[in-house]
Order: structure tokens, then sequence, then C-alpha cells
């Protein structure tokens, strides 16, 4: 039998330089799950922020038409025809002479 026997030391750095190399493997492997954990959480904060953003943008685009509606002329017309004014026809001046009690500044 050529082969070597390994003392009781040998054996003793070589299974603690395994469990060493294991808990290594433990720990990066926790460390690895934490951190695709933490991307997937981020990548559907992100997700939901943009179906936000996009809500918000329709909502805005709704409120942009919905006030050029109300602003326009036409609608204005329509107001103004509710209001139950008179229409204005022939305009006709009074003529005061200078002389008149009804003119300010004598």
């Amino acid at each position: 039998m050529g082969g070597k026997q390994k003392s009781a030391g040998e054996r003793k750095k070589i299974n603690r330089f395994h469990i060493a190399l294991l808990v290594c493997i433990i720990a990066l492997a926790g460390l690895y799950l934490f951190e695709t954990s933490t991307v997937v959480r981020d990548l559907f904060t992100l997700e939901e922020e943009k179906r936000y953003m996009r809500e918000i943008q329709d909502k805005n685009e709704q409120l942009e038409i919905r006030s050029s509606e109300i602003k326009s002329l036409h609608n204005l017309a329509a107001l103004s025809s509710s209001l139950d004014l008179e229409e204005v026809g022939h305009i006709s001046y009074i003529e005061v002479r200078a002389a008149s009690p009804l003119v300010l500044g004598n």
C-alpha cells in the first residue's frame, strides 16, 4: 500500500476548510436570494408607479379636454343666451349741451 495516510491534524484542517467553504457558500446563497428579492420588489414597485403615472396622465388629459370645452366660445354663446338678456340692436346716443346740468365737471 503505497498511499500515504493523512494525519489527524491534516484531516482537521481539511474538515475546517470544508466547513468554512460551506459557510461561505451558504452566506453567498443567502445574499443572492436577498438581492434577488430586492430587485424583484423594486421592479414591481416601478411597474406600479408607471401604472399610477399613466392613470394620472389620463386624468390630466381628460381635465384638459374638459377645461377646453368649458372655455369654448360655443358654450359661452349658449351661456349668454340662457341669461335672458336682450339683443343689442340700433344704438342711439343722447346729445347733451355743455351748459346742461347733466354734464360733469361744470
